[in-house]
């Protein structure tokens, strides 16, 4: 039976092996109309998903994080002395790029705290908050930490309905919600109510931490390849207007921090170089006075008893005297410098007048823990076991 079953399955295929073309079509004719409604409906199905999925764009952008060298080499060293390493390194840098504290500047700094939304029939579309025709003002929030999404429907020039309430509000007057006390204005610079698909928005507040948050997981750094001093920096966003003014604040604020930090190490420096100069013209002040009193005790101006030769001698030997006194002034001010505990997290500029190759390698290992120490807390806290270290050397 089994041997009859396999003899006829063999004649079947058979069979169709000798179709002819024409044969062949008439068979799977029927199954025709099947296909074509399988085809119609992908390619409608492929349709909505290009039409309604929420575009991406990627804004790109570079940025240069290492000074170039246009001093003499003179000018270098003392830029070295005061700003401890102008130099940076593009790894450490791409790590600030994408900090917490870099990006909760630039989200306080362009007001992201609230997004606005335009609602179409089927898709949510970004809106860059200048281009609004109206902005939300927080007068007071009951929960800063909760954020909260608001439907406004714009009506005219005049009025608007906030969420399911059929009662107009005007623009300009304070309402208050369960959220907070707010403000609606109409935006004179924003895009007319036209341009958009329909009438409806979303005004969407999250906190300044969170919003934070969303901003550095959509910020990449990576080194451009071209060179070693530019960085290539990449933002995802829904509206690629709004990602470029993300970017460009980004930079600016880089650039910013930047500048802050310089300023603070140039102020420490001067005000350390003043402190030695004021000791040191104190301590110059009381040897010239000293001076002045021995040589009117010993006439020791009177040509006819002194010769050339003596008055050498004593002068050189006063000038190493007073050069010592001033050495150690400069390393008692230094010691009192770094040893001050309501400020231990400070560098040391530089040393004037110590031709001591240790005591300034010291000191340069002082700066760069400084630096590393300062670098690092861009990043975390003082609890991290990395940063404890540097302190404990420090110290």
């Amino acid at each position: 039976m089994y041997q009859e079953n396999i003899q006829v399955d063999l004649e079947q295929q058979r069979q169709i092996t000798n179709l002819s073309p024409r044969e062949r079509l008439v068979r799977y004719l029927p199954y025709l109309p099947w296909l074509i409604a399988c085809a119609l409906l992908a390619l409608f199905l492929a349709y909505l998903k290009l039409r309604y999925q929420p575009r991406i764009y990627s804004v790109n952008s570079t940025l240069m994080v290492k000074d170039p060298v246009i001093m003499g080499k003179g000018q270098d060293r003392m830029e070295d002395m005061i700003f401890a390493n102008p130099n940076k390194n593009i790894n450490d840098e791409m790590q600030v790029i994408r900090s917490r504290n870099l990006g909760l500047r630039v989200v306080r700094s362009l007001g992201l705290e609230l997004q606005y939304y335009n609602l179409g029939s089927v898709r949510v579309t970004l809106v860059k908050s200048s281009e609004s025709p109206f902005l939300l003002r927080i007068l007071g929030l009951r929960d800063s930490a909760a954020g909260f999404r608001m439907p406004v429907k714009y009506l005219n020039e005049r009025e608007f309905n906030l969420g399911d309430d059929p009662k107009p509000l005007p623009f300009g007057q304070p309402f208050e919600t369960s959220e907070g006390r707010f403000l609606m204005e109409r935006n004179p610079s924003g895009m007319d109510i036209g341009a958009f698909v329909k009438s409806d928005f979303i005004v969407e507040y999250v906190n300044p931490s969170s919003r934070t948050d969303q901003m550095v997981a959509n910020i990449f750094a990576v080194p451009s390849g071209e060179s070693n001093n530019i960085m290539q920096l990449t933002y995802e966003s829904e509206n690629p207007k709004v990602g470029a003014e993300l970017l460009n604040q980004w930079m600016r604020e880089y650039q910013l921090a930047g500048l802050e930090e310089k300023r603070l190490a140039a102020e420490n420096t001067l005000a350390f170089i003043n402190q030695q100069l004021e000791s040191a013209n104190d301590e110059l002040g009381s040897v010239e006075k000293n001076m002045m009193v021995i040589r009117q005790r010993n006439k020791g101006f009177n040509p006819e008893i002194q010769s050339e030769q003596i008055l050498s001698a004593i002068s050189e030997t006063e000038k190493e005297i007073t050069k010592l006194g001033v050495q150690q002034k400069i390393v008692d001010n230094l010691i009192s410098y770094v040893g001050d505990t309501r400020n231990p997290y400070r560098q040391v500029g530089t040393i004037l007048g110590i031709e001591e190759p240790t005591l300034a390698a010291q000191v340069m290992e002082f700066n760069n823990l400084q630096v590393q120490r300062e670098t690092i807390l861009k990043t975390t806290t003082r609890s991290n076991p990395m940063v404890v270290s540097m302190e404990t050397a420090i110290e």
